[in-house]
């Protein structure tokens, strides 16, 4: 033992003291363990001794055991402080196996912690540890797998943790992973968080991770007034708009990123990339709707897309739609030029090669009103449709942008 110290918890009626100290184990030392007791430690440096001499993690049922007994002796007061303190005392293994990029390792280790934890909890009702550490590097690592449903399953997990055991929940990695939150250093993931904020600012402001390389963002080409700060508080931040929104959008962004890394690398083909793209652009297509709703549902009568965008139109003064709303539709012909012509129908409403949209009576669409007509076009789409459009896959910059653009806007509005 080395640089022996004492961390001090405090809670409402107790003090948890933990002693902390740099802990010797032949070849490594292990920094910032935490005692909790003999037992325990001596099984902690069996486990350190076989993973960073032979490489092998074993959980024997003798470590099994004396966490078990550990758990049972936690004061009721001091189990989180003492549970986080566990945990916290895996992070080693877990940094050396990312550092390898052995994720499904990692992802393994915290899954059978997660279950003899559990396991120990069922037979101690109505005892609990706070497992919101392994659940969180359960999703750390899930994610590196690109297993993202795993990884969002995980992060919420870890988040439900936080909310039971912690006032200040919304202060903790947990949430602000899943409100993509990098205002806050202090978060293993942040790389990650940085990288899909980055994603969203060079669609929104071009001061994303493209470092003003990308142009075509919703401040210059739609003449946008959100900010970033603003598409924060109105929306991620916002606890006004609902979890599931909220969740649903960074799951679809997280998706949507890992697509655009594969159509870069020009992975894809005529039917599966179309058809998974189109399944990612519904869940973001689902926010928007829901969005919408939150600016355009007086009295919960107005929840059809196209109710919307008619409101948006008259908002905006495009075309005739203050004065006649079905000729407006009408003069647009969306579902019948979209089922008669995919592909036309999708180049002129994102402008592919000067492309315009014009109604029946020769009105030229503006860039932001072709945005709104493309998003109630797919939306009908791939709600009632199962086809592999491959104009989807080929122009997903400019399709995505659009998307991105109707939610700005509608941010904007809110």
């Amino acid at each position: 033992m080395f640089g022996q110290n004492i961390v001090m918890k405090k809670s409402k009626k107790s003090i948890v003291q933990i002693k902390k100290y740099s802990l010797g184990i032949t070849p490594i030392i292990v920094e910032g363990f935490s005692d909790l007791g003999d037992d325990m430690t001596d099984e902690f440096k069996n486990l350190y001794h076989s993973f960073f001499t032979k490489g092998v993690i074993q959980l024997s049922e003798s470590f099994k055991d004396v966490s078990k007994k550990n758990f049972s002796s936690f004061d009721k007061k001091q189990r989180i402080a003492l549970g986080d303190a566990y945990f916290n005392n895996l992070a080693a293994i877990t940094h050396t196996l990312l550092d390898r990029q052995q994720y499904d390792t990692s992802f393994r280790l915290w899954t059978e912690i997660l279950s003899f934890v559990k396991e120990w909890e069922d037979d101690n009702k109505p005892k609990e540890l706070h497992k919101g550490t392994p659940y969180y590097f359960s999703g750390v690592s899930s994610i590196l797998q690109n297993d993202f449903d795993a990884a969002l399953m995980s992060m919420h997990n870890a988040l439900d943790e936080d909310k039971k055991n912690n006032p200040k929940w919304d202060e903790a990695p947990g949430y602000w992973f899943l409100t993509l939150n990098d205002q806050k250093p202090n978060q293993f993931f942040k790389p990650f968080v940085d990288g899909m904020i980055g994603f969203l600012r060079d669609r929104l402001d071009g001061n994303g991770s493209e470092q003003g390389k990308y142009k075509d963002h919703y401040q210059t080409t739609r003449s946008g007034k959100l900010t970033y700060d603003q598409f924060r508080s109105k929306f991620l931040d916002n606890k006004n708009i609902s979890e599931e929104v909220k969740y649903l959008f960074v799951y679809s962004i997280i998706r949507i990123w890992h697509l655009r890394r594969l159509h870069k690398s020009k992975v894809g083909d005529n039917l599966m990339a179309p058809l998974i793209f189109t399944n990612a652009l519904f869940a973001l297509l689902l926010v928007l709707d829901s969005l919408l709703k939150s600016w355009n549902n007086p009295g919960h009568k107005r929840w059809e897309f196209s109710k919307h965008l008619i409101e948006a139109a008259k908002h905006e003064g495009w075309g005739n739609s203050k004065i006649n709303q079905q000729q407006y539709f009408d003069e647009l012909e969306v579902n019948k030029r979209r089922d008669a012509d995919f592909n036309k129908w999708c180049k002129e409403l994102i402008g592919k090669s000067g492309m315009q949209y014009k109604t029946t009576k020769g009105r030229v669409l503006g860039p932001l009103e072709s945005d709104f007509v493309l998003a109630y076009g797919l939306r009908n789409f791939s709600a009632h449709s199962i086809q592999s459009q491959k104009i989807l896959w080929q122009e997903y910059t400019g399709i995505l942008q659009s998307i991105l653009n109707c939610v700005f806007k509608t941010l904007e509005l809110l």
